[in-house]
């Protein structure tokens, strides 16, 4: 007789929650680190610190272009935009007056398909964020669009 024994890190060794949430019907499920999303879900993290900073983004169909609602954010310092034709997205770039290591962004959006984050800057260019400015903490990349980000 064999015995297998798993054990899932929840919060991950990092402290970090790993999610999924439903594009369909904002069902949210709470995942081992090592999972993987289904199609229709967007990955979400956090950390057990909780949310340290976090923005609304809304687009303007009128101006092509994101608007930070500043009545809606926290701990954001400095935002701007711009349209990549490369990705073929519109970029928003972040810096934050807190240290963080995660970002989660989704989209207000039904129709919108592409939507990716990061707050890693190897990452920035791959996602249409190569051209933020100096001081960028985390980048969003997305179709236009409204989303919600936080950071964590």
């Amino acid at each position: 007789m064999t015995t297998a024994v798993v054990t899932a890190a929840i919060p991950s060794n990092k402290g970090v929650i790993h999610s999924c949430y439903s594009n369909t019907n904002g069902a949210l499920r709470v995942i081992d680190g090592s999972g993987a999303c289904g199609s229709g879900e967007t990955g979400l993290k956090w950390d057990q610190d909780g949310v340290k900073a976090y923005a609304h983004v809304t687009y303007s169909d009128e101006t092509s272009t994101n608007t930070l609602d500043t009545t809606r954010d926290r701990n954001i310092s400095a935002f701007s935009t711009y349209y990549d034709t490369v990705v073929d997205d519109q970029i928003s770039c972040f810096s934050l007056k807190v240290p963080v290591k995660n970002v989660s962004a989704v989209t207000l959006v039904t129709a919108q398909e592409d939507l990716a984050a990061s707050v890693d800057p190897a990452e920035f260019a791959a996602i249409g964020g190569g051209a933020c400015p100096a001081g960028t903490d985390a980048v969003v990349s997305n179709d236009p669009g409204s989303f919600y980000v936080t950071f964590n």
